[in-house]
């Protein structure tokens, strides 16, 4: 049985549950659906899904159709409740659950068993269903989540992984005033290191340039890690020569 031939049956078994007049799982019956518009892909093929399950187990049904309009909503609530002609159940799709809630709480005071659509029940109405049928939009929130922050780490590590290859083992240049044994007149730090690679055709912010023991402060050449990414470092050569 397909979804939504198992979400009627759900129906049909609280309308039992609750006293309606509904002698067996099978037996005629009327429903009243309040939902969306059906020109919504996902609400018309549920409206679709209900009409085709309901006319193979021989129960009428009718939809009231609104545009994601709480008011209209309500005002079709009141509508079918001022007929007095009350089905054996009512399926619930609110455009607006809190907004909704009076209308609800309406449906449920003639008796009538009431079957949630889509949206999880919460503190405030579940007093007034029997049951519930669709997603965990609140999973569906947090797996949602869940996967844009993994895709977005993802492209930042492939981002930090282009800069680290277009890098590769690069060897920089940068000259400094020093004294006869090379020792430097002050010292070279991640700023000299950043615009050094800036103008070799790499931007790279001075605070992924490290340097664990100090500033450089003499001649020669000095292997310099650059972390581009928590999972991707590289290593360049700084080489200082004499002015």
């Amino acid at each position: 049985m397909n979804n939504l031939g198992k979400s009627f049956r759900t129906i049909v078994v609280g309308a039992i549950v609750f006293g309606a007049t509904v002698s067996n799982a099978w037996a005629e019956g009327s429903i009243v659906s309040f939902n969306g518009p059906a020109g919504e892909a996902y609400i018309g093929k549920f409206i679709k899904g209900i009409k085709a399950t309901a006319e193979l187990k021989g129960f009428d049904i009718k939809v009231f159709e609104n545009q994601f309009n709480q008011a209209e909503q309500d005002q079709q609530v009141q509508q079918v409740l001022a007929a007095g002609q009350l089905p054996d159940v009512f399926i619930w799709w609110p455009s607006d659950a809190v907004a909704g809630l009076g209308s609800l709480r309406a449906l449920a005071k003639t008796g009538v068993p009431v079957l949630k659509i889509n949206q999880l029940p919460n503190d405030q109405d579940k007093q007034y269903i029997f049951g519930y049928a669709g997603p965990d939009d609140r999973l569906r929130a947090r797996n949602a989540g869940y996967m844009m922050r993994e895709a977005a780490a993802a492209k930042k590590l492939a981002a930090a992984q282009a800069r680290a290859d277009a890098i590769g083992e690069l060897t920089i240049s940068i000259a400094a005033n020093a004294g006869e044994e090379g020792k430097l007149f002050g010292s070279i730090g991640t700023n000299e290191i950043a615009a050094a690679l800036l103008e070799a055709g790499h931007t790279v912010d001075k605070t992924e340039i490290r340097l664990p023991e100090g500033t450089l402060r003499a001649l020669g050449e000095t292997a310099v890690a650059i972390q581009l990414h928590s999972d991707v470092t590289i290593e360049i050569t700084v080489a200082l020569v004499a002015e």
